[in-house]
């Protein structure tokens, strides 16, 4: 017998006086515990959702999606019909406007750039200065805003309930509820919280 033979006969005979492979008894070691680092901790807090959260006085409705969609690209939610929330929040750019500070009524310059909608729905606080704790507190803000839609309650109401089409939206969305302020908002921060990145 040739010694390569030897060395292989000697390894397999060592392996089944062994019990176990020596991949076998690497797997049944002890694992050490490794400290978890500054870099893991971050790395913890960004790990990607597994879904949107929607908050339980507002749950997800493909109805009120809809809805929401439709409002969020309708410019007859401003005063001159000219603009909408797709206006600063345009899919085409990021879900902004591409401009430094945002315009509003009749070109109105503002004082503040127009943020992304991607990922809104983890938002802890809206608007630059976060005075709005949720996208329902936020949605209408910007409507009734007199250097950005310049619309009044009472003619928002007006508008949409004179518009074909979203009498039956509203009532598929919110079933026994009025068309008001605040299923307009229910059904924007519904459709809002869709507008979620791709995987990188």
């Amino acid at each position: 017998m040739n010694r390569p033979h030897i060395g292989i006969a000697l390894v397999a005979f060592l392996s089944v006086i062994g019990g176990c492979s020596f991949a076998d008894r690497v797997a049944d070691a002890p694992s050490v515990a490794r400290p978890e680092s500054e870099l893991d901790v971050l790395k913890r807090q960004y790990v990607r959702a597994l879904e949107v959260p929607y908050p339980a006085d507002n749950p997800y409705s493909e109805e009120k999606r809809l809805l929401g969609q439709a409002l969020f690209f309708d410019p007859r939610l401003s005063k001159t019909g000219t603009l909408s929330c797709a206006s600063c929040h345009n899919p085409a750019l990021g879900w902004q406007d591409g401009l430094a500070l945002g315009q509003g009524h009749k070109g109105n310059k503002l004082a503040r750039h127009s943020p992304t909608i991607l990922n809104v729905a983890w938002a802890p606080a809206l608007f630059w200065d976060g005075r709005a704790d949720s996208l329902e507190a936020q949605a209408t803000g910007p409507m009734l805003a007199d250097a950005e839609m310049g619309m009044t309650e009472q003619t928002v109401l007006t508008r949409v309930k004179a518009t074909p089409g979203y009498k039956p939206m509203f009532a598929a969305a919110f079933p026994e509820k009025n068309i008001n302020l605040t299923t307009i908002a229910a059904a924007i921060a519904t459709y809002e919280r869709t507008v979620v990145s791709e995987r990188a």
